[in-house]
């Protein structure tokens, strides 16, 4: 585990701020400001000290790119519905949506719904989408 972290000290650093933060509080808070409870985070029991540490530094991390493709979600679902396009959003698989698009408009559909993935929240770090298309799951991958 050490050696992991000798080329990202700053990791371990993040890590042990967040561990230190949500003692102070009692919660986790992922970049949108959710909030989840960790109650056991001084639990004399080791198990249940554990899993609440995995839990606190889990949650900034997934609960964040959690709420990111909710926003996109919801950016993309209000875009399509302005734009008149046909195509529609069918469904999330983790980080991933699907969507049942004609032919004739994937290009476009493909441009609005990169925007508003791409852009929905400012981050350091751009946000960066990949798409694939095909008749069903496996040749869209």
């Amino acid at each position: 585990i050490e050696r992991y972290f000798e080329p990202f000290p700053s990791v371990r650093g993040w890590i042990d701020a967040t561990l230190e933060s949500v003692r102070a509080t009692g919660y986790a808070e992922t970049l949108l400001g959710r909030r989840r409870r960790i109650p056991d985070i001084d639990s004399k029991n080791g198990r249940l000290r554990s899993m609440a540490e995995n839990a606190a530094v889990n949650t900034p991390v997934q609960g964040s790119a959690a709420d990111i493709i909710k926003k996109a979600m919801i950016d993309v679902e209000q875009r399509l519905t302005e734009s008149k396009l046909v195509g529609r959003m069918l469904l999330q698989v983790h980080d991933e949506l699907v969507f049942e698009v004609p032919e004739r408009e994937l290009e476009e559909t493909t441009d609005l719904v990169r925007e508003c993935m791409e852009h929905a929240v400012e981050l350091d770090a751009p946000l960066k989408v990949d798409f694939g298309s095909g008749a069903n799951w496996l040749e869209a991958h």
